[in-house]
C-alpha cells in the first residue's frame, strides 16, 4: 500500500463502510499505539484474518513512515471487548458519530456530479458549439453542388447575349463612318497609347466597357472599339504620330 498521510480522526475508506484507525483507538483508550497494534494483530490472527488486509501507513510528526491499521466496526468492537468499560464506551460513542456522518454524506454519484459540475458546463457549451458548426458545414457542403450548377447555367445563358453584343459592336464599327475619318486624319483621336494599354489591361481584369470609360474619361464607344480591335487603334495612333 502506498504511503498516505492521515490524522488521528477516523478515515472512511469507502462510502459504504467507515473504518477507525489504530491511531484513533490509541487516542480514545489512552493506550500506546504500538500496544494497540499488537492487540489488533493478535485478534485478527485468532479470527483467521490476515493483518496485512487491514494494514495502512502514515507519517508521524518527524515525517517518518510508520504502520497503522484501519478496522471496520465489527473488528473494532471485538477488539474493545478486551478493554475496560470506559474505553469501550468512548469507542462506541465515536462509532455513533462516524455512522451519523456516513449517513449524512451524499451518494458517490452526487459527490462526483458536484465536483464535475464546474468542468462539465463549459464542456457541454463547447460540444453544442461544435455540433452547430458541423451542421452548418454539412449544409454548406450539400448546397455547394447546387450553387455550382446554377453558376454554370447562368454562364451558359449569358454566353449567347455576350456573343450577340460582340457581333453588334463589330457591326457598328464597320458601319460607323466616324472612325474611318480618324484614319484619314479627318479628326484627331480622343485616346492615346496609354489609354489603349489601360483599356486592354482592365478588359483582361474583367472590367466592363462602361466602367473602363468612366475610369479613363473616354466614351463607351471608343472603349468598345479599342477592346474589339486594338490593331485598328494602334494604326490610328500611328497615322497621327501619337
Amino acid at each position: 500500500m502506498s504511503d498516505e498521510d492521515i490524522s488521528f480522526a477516523s478515515a472512511a475508506l469507502s462510502t459504504h463502510e467507515a473504518r477507525m484507525s489504530s491511531l484513533e483507538i490509541a487516542e480514545l483508550t489512552g493506550k500506546l499505539h504500538k500496544n494497540v497494534l499488537a492487540d489488533i494483530r493478535r485478534m485478527l490472527t485468532e479470527l483467521g484474518l490476515q493483518p496485512a488486509d487491514f494494514s495502512a501507513r502514515y507519517r508521524d510528526e518527524k515525517g517518518e513512515v510508520r504502520t497503522c491499521a484501519h478496522l471496520p466496526k465489527r473488528e473494532t468492537m471485538i477488539l474493545m471487548t478486551g478493554y475496560s468499560i470506559p474505553m469501550r464506551a468512548k469507542v462506541v460513542d465515536r462509532w455513533a458519530e462516524l455512522e451519523a456522518k456516513l449517513q449524512a454524506a451524499p451518494p458517490v454519484s452526487q459527490q462526483t456530479e458536484q465536483l464535475l459540475a464546474p468542468i462539465m458546463a463549459p464542456l457541454a457549451a463547447m460540444s453544442q458549439m461544435l455540433q452547430t458548426l458541423i451542421q452548418l458545414n454539412t449544409a454548406q457542403l450539400q448546397q455547394a453542388p447546387a450553387k455550382a450548377q446554377r453558376s454554370r447555367d447562368s454562364f451558359r445563358s449569358t454566353k449567347p447575349v455576350m456573343a450577340k453584343r460582340r457581333t453588334e459592336v463589330e457591326a457598328n464599327i464597320e458601319e460607323n463612318q466616324e472612325w474611318p475619318e480618324m484614319g484619314r486624319l479627318g479628326r484627331k483621336p480622343t485616346f492615346n497609347r496609354e489609354d489603349v494599354s489601360a483599356v486592354l489591361t482592365l478588359t483582361r481584369k474583367g472590367m466592363s466597357a462602361g466602367n473602363i470609360a468612366k475610369a479613363l474619361n473616354l466614351s463607351t464607344s471608343v472603349v468598345e472599339h479599342i477592346r474589339l480591335n486594338p490593331v485598328w487603334a494602334e494604326g490610328v495612333l500611328r497615322k497621327w504620330g501619337l
